[in-house]
């Protein structure tokens, strides 16, 4: 079974007295997700995570922290009968500023709320990483 890894990150700040993240989505399906997407062949995680996060939300100025953790999964493709197995790795990301510029694989970038974040993320395991990244900033989920 051919494999991609890929990575991300929860980015947040902290606004008057509550903390947010940014999702990604398309408006079609409501659908909203983490940042993130493939390593390329010269990069490490960590500049895959920056670089994704940049290219998805227009966050350039991140303080990259510790690594959250890793998910896993099976997908076929629309065009083959091929099943792929996909790691994601996720790094929490401190933003320096809020401007968001949604790039062309989605439709919509905004900030959350984490608890929010936490009930709109479309995926059951990135909602388990919104969760360890809220544990990890001292917010209980």
């Amino acid at each position: 079974m051919p494999t991609i890894v890929s990575a991300g990150g929860v980015v947040y700040r902290s606004f008057e007295d509550q903390v947010l993240f940014v999702l990604v989505g398309r408006r079609r399906g409501n659908y909203w997700c983490l940042p993130k997407g493939r390593i390329e062949d010269n990069e490490t995680e960590k500049q895959a995570a920056k670089r994704e996060v940049f290219e998805e939300t227009g966050i350039s100025n991140v303080e990259l922290g510790e690594k959250i953790g890793t998910i896993s999964y099976e997908f076929y493709r629309k065009s083959t009968d091929t099943p792929y197995q996909k790691y994601v790795h996720f790094y929490l990301m401190a933003a320096a500023s809020d401007g968001l510029n949604v790039g062309s694989e989605f439709d919509r970038a905004m900030w959350f709320p984490a608890e929010d974040a936490m009930r709109i993320v479309s995926h059951r395991k990135e909602k388990k990483i919104v969760d360890k990244a809220m544990r990890m900033l001292g917010l209980s989920s």
